[in-house]
């Protein structure tokens, strides 16, 4: 069922290259070559990459297709990129993907900050399946669930990949190289 939530993603373990968002030649031109034929301009391959970070994953009902079943917590990044090397973080998003048709749900920063630490992200939203999943819990395990028992839990991945670990490490890198172009005495 990964699949699914994965083609929608991008891929599981990491990023998605953007479109190219254009070439830049001579002074602004977008050719590369000069009419007389000198050879002066630069290729810049520049756009975007929006990797996936698999934060953890839930049991829920889609507000799509109605399935209960696992539901990945992501946070999607869109980074600009510079001859396909991320050098700056624009947007974030976080959220959750139902791996039956690959929905997605949004869910706040703080709460799914919040959620990530308790392990458990509650969303309040209508789930009608509910009472089927109540009575089917009762019969297996002999005592009746609460929703939050059903809906809450979450099970958070401790390997998150390279792009998490790259996040983290993004401001200190940053900071490095501008003290590095500061002292560079020229």
């Amino acid at each position: 069922m990964l699949s699914v939530a994965a083609k929608y993603a991008g891929s599981y373990a990491g990023w998605m290259p953007g479109p190219v968002a254009g070439t830049v030649g001579g002074v602004g031109s977008g050719e590369l070559a000069e009419p007389n034929g000198s050879q002066d301009g630069m290729l810049i391959f520049f756009g975007w990459v929006q990797p996936v970070t698999w934060l953890g994953a839930k049991l829920d009902q889609c507000t799509s297709c109605a399935v209960v079943g696992r539901h990945l917590l992501a946070r999607r990044t869109w980074w600009i990129h510079l001859f396909y090397l991320p050098v700056a973080p624009v947007r974030f998003q976080h959220g959750m993907i139902c791996e039956a048709c690959g929905a997605w749900t949004g869910i706040p920063f703080l709460r799914m900050r919040a959620g990530m630490q308790r392990r458990q992200l509650p969303l309040d939203r209508l789930r009608p399946a509910t009472q089927q999943l109540r009575d089917q819990w009762l019969a297996d395990t002999g005592r009746m669930p609460t929703t939050a028992d059903l809906f809450d839990q979450v099970v958070v991945f401790p390997k998150r990949g390279f792009w998490d670990a790259y996040l983290k490490v993004w401001p200190t890198v940053v900071v490095l190289f501008i003290v590095l172009v500061a002292l560079n005495p020229r």
